[in-house]
């Protein structure tokens, strides 16, 4: 029955990987041409949190295969636009607080947020989300440099 709709299986994995990375750029709104401020900042940090406690069997799903080292490089191809409008983001906004390597700090960030998603993927009852979201935005609108 699969192959009614998809042609292979990496078909129907790009299918839903698309349609999460379509999901994540409605919700955040890359193409906003707006720089980030603060508030905007404090904004993405807490969406970041709650997109992924709202439908946790699909994070978890996406986590699980992006792990799969045959997955890993299409998921890594099909993520580079997301990406790209992901770091002209926050580069200039980093850029803007005066931190010497904006990548860098940009990279840093990410994989905190990561690691955070994980945890909540983990423990969605009992991780402190609001908290956390406090914790790491005072930790990006006064950057070390």
């Amino acid at each position: 029955l699969l192959y009614n709709y998809f042609d292979s299986k990496e078909d129907l994995l790009k299918a839903i990987m698309q349609d999460l990375m379509e999901e994540v750029s409605k919700y955040f709104d890359f193409d906003d041409e707006k720089p980030l401020d603060d508030q905007s900042v404090a904004e993405w940090v807490k969406k970041s949190m709650t997109i992924v406690k709202e439908d946790l069997q699909r994070w978890r799903l996406y986590v699980n295969l992006s792990f799969q080292p045959d997955v890993t490089p299409i998921l890594m191809e099909m993520a580079d636009n997301t990406l790209a409008s992901f770091i002209g983001k926050f580069v200039p906004y980093f850029k803007s607080k005066g931190v010497e390597d904006p990548v860098l700090y940009m990279r840093h960030f990410a994989a905190i947020m990561d690691g955070i998603q994980f945890h909540i993927m983990l423990d969605p009852d009992n991780y402190p989300i609001e908290k956390s979201a406090e914790l790491l935005i005072q930790q990006m609108i006064n950057p070390i440099k």
